[in-house]
């Protein structure tokens, strides 16, 4: 039992590093990229009211930043400009 155990730890651990290995591919997508004027792309969101929300979350916490929520389809993507 516990070699299924290391076996399916091992398995996990690989696909979570394979994921995080991937993401900056995704990031360099044409909708995902760092705009030219400065806004970088940070999460996409369901709903505007959620995509709001975090960005005032975040500058609540301290961030000083300017935010906008493009609306794409489905959803809407959350940029901040630093």
């Amino acid at each position: 039992m516990k070699a299924r155990r290391l076996v399916a730890t091992a398995l996990m651990a690989g696909g979570i590093l394979a994921g995080t290995m991937a993401a900056p591919a995704t990031a360099a997508t044409a909708t995902h990229a760092q705009l030219s004027d400065g806004w970088q792309f940070v999460g996409h969101y369901n709903y505007y009211g959620d995509c709001v929300n975090t960005a005032i979350r975040a500058i609540k916490n301290g961030a000083n930043i300017e935010f906008k929520c493009t609306p794409v389809n489905p959803g809407y993507d959350l940029y901040y400009r630093y």
